[in-house]
């Protein structure tokens, strides 16, 4: 399917173990059976749903097998039947919405994981900015000197910090304008 497509994607512009871990397990399928089982409760809640709007005057949706002569207690048992089964379709669907929401807020982690995190050096000129760089880098990736304003494109790198990409841009110096 299609996440399955967007993890093989992932797994080959991957920088990181943590983003090759999470391709994979978004590769073998998972996703997929996650989103397909909310969309079979979605369509039985939706079924059900019509069922007591369709044909909730009309039958006993109780399920009893017992012969009830009395019109008062066929009524009073279809009502309380309705009303069991659209409060079972709420309850469902209300957990499954919960069950929704904490999967988006843990993909949100899941997305930091997948595109990384920004960080921008900033700060006046010759405050060490490049220098910084240069050892998060572990090489010299940025020029370094004593006059004030070397650098003036941003000059990024890339670094695997616990598993998640974190680009580090090297800024030109801030300085009051006048």
């Amino acid at each position: 399917g299609l996440c399955e497509v967007e993890a093989l994607a992932d797994l080959i512009v991957s920088d990181t173990s943590q983003q090759r871990k999470q391709a994979l397990k978004q590769l073998d399928g998972r996703l997929s059976r996650l989103y397909s089982g909310w969309r079979e409760e979605l369509t039985k809640g939706l079924a059900h749903a019509e069922a007591v709007i369709d044909f909730g005057d009309d039958e006993d949706l109780l399920g009893d097998d017992d012969d009830e002569d009395e019109e008062d207690d066929y009524h009073h048992n279809r009502n309380k039947g309705q009303l069991n089964i659209w409060g079972s379709v709420q309850t469902s669907m209300k957990q499954l919405r919960g069950r929704m929401n904490r999967h988006l807020l843990d993909s949100q982690r899941g997305e930091i994981v997948r595109t990384g995190v920004k960080v921008a050096i900033v700060g006046k000129p010759n405050a060490g900015k490049s220098s910084l760089l240069n050892v998060l880098a572990n090489r010299d990736a940025a020029i370094v000197s004593p006059i004030a304003g070397t650098t003036r494109d941003v000059v990024e790198i890339t670094l695997d910090l616990g598993g998640v990409r974190c680009i580090v841009s090297d800024t030109a110096g801030v300085r009051k304008s006048k």
